[in-house]
């Protein structure tokens, strides 16, 4: 789920594929956008408004689909599809100009948002590179030139989008959902993990900031998201 920046509206993608949009004044359901597919809905997030006044809303879900709606119609204005790949996340740049898919192939794909192409890939890791092994779960841009991912192989990658390259890692989190998030200078993270689920790391060092404790009274967490406010 994810509220909107001016907090108008909350979208919530579900196991269907189903989408269901919230006014949050109205405290109603003002929207739903249907999928013919039923293809699970893994990340949601709404278009920065420096791009256009207008608001949209855009999904991507684990057959490989990236689309995007309008609001407050929720007509779909234009969709395509990652083939053979499932997507399980996905974030916009902050000034809107780019948007980054990851998922079942272990590659981070960094798009342009005017004309929707592949500006560069991030690639999978190999013998002589840096990169993901496995799933990846979670991607935050930092800035318009950073870019921060993880997943099941329990490594966080900083990477630079001018090389194109991984230039610091972070090692332990281990990503189950959307369980990444920035926020002045320091890293967020929630664990699919019966301990450590949710830590806090400084961005420039790397280093481990604070293991957040949970409740002694209460059930073990296996942490999906989690989210600054």
């Amino acid at each position: 789920m994810r509220f909107d920046t001016s907090e108008e509206f909350v979208a919530v993608g579900c196991n269907d594929g189903t989408k269901h949009i919230y006014s949050l004044q109205e405290e109603k359901l003002v929207g739903t956008i249907e999928s013919q597919e039923k293809a699970p809905t893994t990340s949601v997030r709404w278009r920065p408004q420096v791009v256009s006044h207008s608001k949209v809303l855009a999904s991507v879900d684990s057959e490989g689909e990236v689309a995007f709606w309008h609001a407050p119609t929720w007509k779909k204005l234009f969709g395509f599809r990652e083939p053979d790949n499932s997507i399980l996340c996905m974030d916009y740049s902050p000034n809107g100009g780019q948007f980054a898919t990851a998922g079942k192939d272990f590659n981070i794909r960094v798009y342009d948002e005017g004309t929707k192409s592949v500006e560069i890939t991030l690639a999978a890791a190999e013998w002589n590179s840096r990169g993901h092994s496995n799933r990846v779960f979670a991607v935050k841009f930092i800035d318009e030139h950073t870019l921060i991912s993880g997943g099941w192989d329990s490594v966080l990658h900083i990477w630079d989008l001018r090389q194109g390259l991984s230039v610091r890692s972070i090692y332990g989190p281990h990503l189950s959902g959307d369980a990444l998030d920035f926020q002045e200078g320091q890293v967020l993270t929630g664990s699919y993990s019966s301990k450590d689920q949710i830590q806090l790391w400084d961005f420039d060092s790397g280093k481990l900031v604070e293991t957040l404790p949970w409740p002694a009274n209460k059930d073990v967490p296996y942490v999906y998201s989690v989210q600054f406010g």
